[in-house]
C-alpha cells in the first residue's frame, strides 16, 4: 500500500445509518473518444488514482473497491488502499452501461468480500470527473441525514435555456413547453439542472430492485460549473489540465 495514503484510510468502520458506505470505482483499460482516458494524469496522479483519493479521504467511506478489465489499473489501485474486481471484457464494451458495471461490482462484492446479508452504502464515483473531491462527498452525507434521505446525486446547472427551445416541423417552428417561455427574459426562465456523473449514493438494495441507480425522488447535489467538469475528449483534458493548479485538490 502507498504509505501516504495510510492516513487517509479509515481504520474503524465509519457507518452511516448502521451500514457500511462503499465505493465503487469503474476503470476500464481503454475508452472511445480519449484512449486510456483513465490513465491520463493530472499533478502526477491519473484519473483513477484521483478517484481513489477523494474515497478514501472521505470521512463517510468504509471502503473501497475499483472495477476494471486492466491488471496495471488493479495493481496500482491495490498500492493505493483500494480493493479490486476483475471485470470481465463484456462488460468493457462501448454499449456497456453504468448500471451493468454496478450490477457486477455489487454481485462479486456480495459473493467474494462477504456482503451478501448485509446492505450497504454505494458511492459511485467516475474517473474522468477529477474536480470532485472528498468534501463533496462529506457534505453529501451530511445533507442525506438532514433531510433523511437514502439516495443523493450531484448535478450542476444547466447553462442553456432549455425552455427557449422549440421544434420544427414541415419547416414551421412550434413550442416545445408553454409558448410565453420563448419570448421571456432570462431572468423569468425557471432554472434547470442536469446530473454531471461525478457522486451518485444509493443504497445497494435499493438499486438491485431494478438494476439500476434510482435518479428520480434522490437528493439533488449542486456543484459548481468547473467542479462538475467530465473528461470526454482531449479538450476536456486540456482545460482540465489548466485549471488543475487552482481546482484540483487530493
Amino acid at each position: 500500500m502507498n504509505l501516504s495514503l495510510v492516513k487517509f484510510l479509515n481504520i474503524n468502520e465509519v457507518m452511516f445509518l448502521k451500514k457500511k458506505v462503499i465505493a465503487i470505482i469503474p476503470a476500464k483499460h481503454n475508452s472511445n473518444e480519449l484512449p486510456r482516458k483513465n490513465y491520463l494524469k493530472l499533478k502526477n496522479k491519473s484519473l483513477f488514482e484521483i478517484a481513489i483519493i477523494s474515497a478514501l479521504k472521505s470521512s463517510f467511506v468504509d471502503e473501497v473497491f475499483v472495477s476494471s478489465d486492466s491488471d496495471i489499473i488493479l495493481k496500482q489501485s491495490e498500492k493505493n488502499g483500494a480493493n479490486i474486481i476483475k471485470r470481465s471484457k463484456n462488460l468493457c464494451l462501448k454499449k456497456s452501461t453504468a448500471n451493468q458495471v454496478i450490477n457486477d461490482t455489487i454481485n462479486k462484492i456480495n459473493t467474494f468480500h462477504g456482503y451478501k446479508k448485509k446492505d450497504f452504502f454505494v458511492v459511485y464515483l467516475q474517473p474522468t470527473s477529477p474536480f470532485r473531491n472528498h468534501l463533496h462527498i462529506n457534505r453529501m452525507f451530511k445533507l442525506l441525514k438532514k433531510n433523511k434521505l437514502k439516495s443523493a446525486i450531484s448535478v450542476k446547472k444547466n447553462l442553456s435555456l432549455i425552455y427557449k427551445n422549440v421544434k420544427i416541423k414541415n419547416k414551421i417552428i412550434y413550442p416545445i413547453f408553454k409558448k410565453n417561455f420563448v419570448n421571456c427574459n432570462r431572468q423569468d426562465i425557471p432554472s434547470t439542472y442536469v446530473t454531471n456523473g461525478a457522486i451518485y449514493i444509493f443504497l445497494a438494495s435499493n438499486f438491485m430492485k431494478k438494476k439500476q441507480i434510482p435518479i428520480f425522488k434522490s437528493l439533488a447535489f449542486e456543484m459548481s460549473q468547473k467542479s462538475s467538469i467530465d473528461i470526454d475528449n482531449l479538450t476536456d483534458y486540456k482545460f482540465a489540465i489548466k485549471i488543475s493548479k487552482d481546482y484540483l485538490i487530493y
